[in-house]
């Protein structure tokens, strides 16, 4: 996970990491499917879908396009994009794509770096 705190802001005071923030909504899409079970399963579909949308949203701030030229930030964002979109019970070709995106770009990114 990212660290909470990533730089000093002004005044001295600690910011809150923007991925982390990510992450922070990402475990919340989680809770949800989790722990939230109305007697309408329609409910619960809409709802993770809400926050699904939200969360992605927030994914496409924080890693805009420039930014995923890097390797570790592309494999970061397919790696996002992938577990929002698989937090829902049917399965999603999409969210596996951008799983095996994230698997291949991060491999490439440990074998270019030798950490191997």
């Amino acid at each position: 996970m990212a660290q909470l705190v990533e730089t000093t802001g002004s005044g001295g005071l600690p910011e809150i990491s923007p991925i982390w923030i990510v992450e922070f909504a990402v475990d919340e899409l989680y809770d949800i499917r989790d722990t939230f079970f109305p007697k309408d399963q329609m409910e619960k579909t809409a709802r993770l879908q809400k926050y699904a949308d939200a969360a992605l949203a927030l994914v496409e701030r924080v890693i805009p396009q420039e930014l995923r030229k890097s390797t570790s930030q592309r494999a970061q964002y397919e790696f996002l994009r992938g577990k929002i979109l698989d937090v829902f019970p049917y399965y999603q070709k999409e969210a596996e794509d951008h799983l095996s995106k994230a698997v291949c770009t991060s491999s490439i990114f440990i074998l270019m770096h030798g950490y191997a």
